[in-house]
């Protein structure tokens, strides 16, 4: 799965390649969410027992479920599991986001059968090995 960085971070990006700043923007910690695109945006599940769930924090082993970057792509090393639901509730999408209340800084469409997840109550909802990642064409 391709993810679409957001435009703020697409702009930093872009101004520290070129020379035009000397900031290069990161997060301290890294949030998997799950949520529906509609039309190019993406609006975040919530209720039903969901939450986002802590996939790095930079500088450390824990919870280590991202891999090293390696031929132009980084993904997801181990599986990654959300909370027990609640209720039933549905995402075509996951976003990569720089704390557990900001906004997303990538996201892009699940490629799961059918391109949605389907989510009941009492399930742990849960992406794959290398269910996402992040890569840049060469």
């Amino acid at each position: 799965m391709s993810l679409i960085l957001s435009k703020d971070y697409a702009n930093a990006y872009l101004d520290y390649l070129m020379g035009n700043s000397a900031n290069l923007p990161t997060a301290k910690e890294v949030w998997l969410a799950l949520g529906n695109i509609t039309d190019g945006v993406f609006t975040e599940c919530s209720g039903n027992g969901y939450a986002r769930e802590l996939i790095n924090i930079v500088g450390q082993d824990y919870p280590g479920l991202i891999g090293d970057a390696a031929n132009r792509a980084i993904d997801n090393e181990k599986q990654v599991k959300f909370d027990k639901a609640t209720g039933d509730y549905s995402a075509n999408a996951i976003a990569l986001c720089p704390s557990k209340t900001a906004s997303p800084f990538a996201w892009g469409n699940v490629t799961t059968a059918g391109g949605i997840i389907n989510v009941v109550s009492g399930a742990m909802p849960m992406v794959e090995v290398a269910g996402f990642g992040l890569s840049m064409d060469g």
